[in-house]
């Protein structure tokens, strides 16, 4: 799928790119004639201002365009001139015979235009201006034709064209290669986010399946025994309210997840008595500490403010809390310390629990991570990654360290 999508991105940035390169090269060459011929018209009209009242009348020759002084004139300059009459009749050329009769007849079809022409004779290129004498009732009086040679500068323009088409083709050729590079690019995060979503797919599956299998199996067995009374089946009922309870932990978890992803699930900021807020969770978890036989400490200073939300840094509490609990052996002791520090407030709870493998703390945040497989029914492995989510969201930091055997301490700052 990835290889499709990413062939059809190259070919759309690469046919982009090429595009750009057409366009640009294009306006280039263009502008580039133009120029060219812009000035090539702008000298043989300065040239031909002698024989002009303005830029399109003429001085009156009738009978002096033979005059020596006006042919020295002329031959400083390296245009040539042919002089028709009003039947456009070739009057006079300089230099003399220059042209043949049937090339004479092709100039006397460009008198006509009002502009610059480029005309091709004698296998070479020639810039054509054409200056008319007119009597007062609009009528033709002589033709004074201005003819430059442009061979070199069409030569420049044959040149110029090779540059660009040459260098179009490596353009294609980087554009091809840039385009496959960037389209890989745009396609890794994606790539991965896609990997992840089928990895997290997969492993939700496998851990709603374990709840739903359990669940199914003790329901069958009541069908299995209708006589019997609840008292008698209440060991199965049991059964199935916890995993029911498992469940509908574990389907909150993959809400929330799901929803943090998506930036669909919003945080109610507001300013929060975090000392407060912490006590009401130490009330109820230290009554869980005391029934495993945990002992547990907490140390607050009074007045801790910040902007939070108050369910979620309820919740980052009671996960970070139940994770030293339930690694904690009987007679261990977790404790809590909840202090200013500067413009930072910091909570840190250790644990002298069984502590984590430094192989697995890389990965600790990861969803449905669990080092030690032996561990996997207490819990899913998503209790992390929604306590980064909810310090992330705060923009708050929060740092993990275990030595095994020894325990683990989950320091957040905010």
């Amino acid at each position: 799928m990835f290889r499709k999508t990413r062939h059809r991105l190259a070919f759309t940035n690469a046919s982009i790119l090429f595009v750009i390169l057409i366009l640009f090269s294009s306006a280039l060459y263009l502008f580039t004639e133009q120029r060219i011929y812009s000035q090539i018209d702008s000298k043989m009209v300065t040239e031909a201002k002698p024989y002009l009242l303005d830029e399109r009348r003429l001085v009156y020759i009738n009978q002096n365009y033979n005059n020596r002084s006006n042919l020295t004139k002329i031959a400083q300059t390296p245009t040539l001139y042919l002089l028709w009459d009003g039947n456009r009749n070739i009057a006079f050329q300089y230099p003399l015979t220059v042209f043949k009769n049937d090339e004479l007849l092709f100039l006397s079809s460009t008198l006509s235009s009002s502009k610059g022409e480029t005309v091709e004779i004698q296998n070479s290129s020639f810039r054509i201006i054409n200056f008319v004498e007119r009597y007062e009732n609009g009528e033709e009086r002589k033709i004074l034709q201005a003819i430059r040679n442009i061979d070199q500068e069409i030569g420049m323009l044959k040149d110029l064209r090779i540059i660009i088409l040459v260098g179009i083709g490596v353009g294609m050729i980087v554009a091809i290669i840039t385009a496959f590079y960037l389209a890989q690019r745009a396609l890794k995060p994606i790539q991965v986010s896609w990997d992840k979503q089928q990895q997290f797919v997969a492993d939700a599956s496998h851990e709603l399946r374990t709840p739903l299998a359990a669940i199914q199996a003790n329901t069958e067995l009541l069908l299995h025994q209708p006589h019997q009374t609840i008292e008698s089946e209440s060991k199965t009922i049991a059964n199935v309210l916890k995993e029911t309870k498992r469940l509908n932990k574990l389907v909150d978890h993959l809400l929330t997840l799901a929803r943090s992803d998506t930036n669909q699930l919003q945080l109610q900021k507001v300013e929060l008595q975090l000392d407060k807020v912490i006590q009401t969770v130490i009330e109820q978890f230290s009554v869980l500490c005391e029934i495993k036989g945990v002992s547990f400490e907490a140390t607050i200073d009074n007045e801790l403010k910040m902007a939070g939300d108050e369910e979620r840094i309820k919740q980052l509490l009671y996960i970070i809390l139940d994770n030293a609990l339930k690694y904690t052996p009987e007679k261990g002791v977790v404790s809590l310390t909840a202090q200013e520090n500067g413009r930072q407030v910091v909570i840190i709870v250790k644990d002298s629990g069984m502590g984590i493998k430094d192989d697995d703390l890389p990965y600790i945040f990861d969803r449905f991570y669990r080092g030690d497989k032996s561990r996997s029914g207490n819990g899913a492995g998503l209790g992390l990654s929604i306590a980064r989510w909810i310090v992330e969201a705060h923009s708050g930091r929060i740092v993990i360290k275990s030595q095994e055997g020894k325990g683990t301490e989950v320091k957040l700052t905010f």
